[in-house]
């Protein structure tokens, strides 16, 4: 009977162990991912042209990667053209493709550096519908 007791405490102190090490391994497995944006140049008949919102999502994607975030960087100079934020099409397409893969306790952070507009629903309607603005952003086109 003692040494049955003996080998139980083993058991249930290698279970624990086990236990442990598998959480460990899930929070080890689990991703930080960053998806940053970061538009300047802008049709000057739409919108002003902004000074550093490249420069912005640039250091913050490098202090993210120092914190261990994966990061996603789109400019407009980037040199991968699916990179380029020039329109909503293609930040949507980056971003799906980023999401590809993530898990339920995978961290996602969205940042966009650029212009945004706000347009009224309705006349009568109080609440607004916000935009983030593309290079080729059109403020006649909301679709």
């Amino acid at each position: 009977m003692h040494l049955h007791r003996g080998k139980s405490r083993r058991t249930i102190l290698l279970f624990g162990v086990a236990t442990i090490l598998s959480a460990l391994a899930h929070i080890a497995r689990c991703e930080s991912v960053a998806f940053v944006v970061g538009v300047e140049s802008y049709d000057p008949t739409q919108l002003r042209r902004l000074d550093y919102a490249k420069n912005d999502a640039i250091r913050l994607g490098q202090r993210l990667e120092l914190m261990g975030f994966h990061v996603l960087l789109l400019t407009e100079d980037s040199p991968n053209p699916k990179l380029r934020p020039r329109d909503p099409d293609t930040i949507i397409r980056a971003l799906e493709g980023r999401l590809r893969g993530l898990e339920a306790n995978d961290t996602l952070l969205v940042a966009f550096s650029g212009h945004g507009v706000q347009f009224e629903k309705d006349e009568s309607d109080a609440d607004k519908e916000v935009y983030f603005c593309p290079e080729l952003a059109n403020l006649e086109d909301r679709g």
